[in-house]
């Protein structure tokens, strides 16, 4: 869907049973982003409508955290796929080693070895 108009509005009580309704709308330009412009139109309501300057104060805030909360969901979504290439590489790894059976010559495994190469391993057993 492209939203090419937007438009806000209020209806203000002005009491004993009147009130009045301001309403302001726009063309949006083809790449313009519709929540700025949104965002825009509510400010200017809010001014034309007489609203206390806590609301516009409050709308400049939460105009703010919506900047920042994009920014990190940008760099969540980053981190992310960093986070799938990194598991895809130890996933890769452990296939690799996983699949091999430990020796370098390439042959069946059998390198006529006892097994007693005079290595210090866990295996091994010193007397002092």
């Amino acid at each position: 869907m492209k939203t090419t108009k937007v438009g806000f509005g209020v209806t203000k009580n002005l009491g004993n049973y009147e009130n009045f309704r301001i309403y302001i709308e726009a063309d949006l330009e083809p790449g313009e982003d519709c929540t700025l412009a949104l965002d825009f139109l509510r400010t200017r309501v809010a001014a034309e409508a007489g609203f206390p300057q806590e609301y516009l104060d409050l709308r400049s805030k939460v105009f703010d955290a919506k900047c920042e909360l994009s920014v990190l969901v940008r760099k969540l979504e980053e981190v992310k796929l960093d986070l799938e290439v990194a598991t895809s590489k130890w996933s890769n790894l452990v296939n690799y080693f996983s699949s091999s059976d430990g020796d370098d010559d390439g042959d069946d495994g059998d390198d006529g070895d006892d097994g007693d190469d005079g290595d210090c391993f866990e295996s091994d057993s010193f007397e002092g």
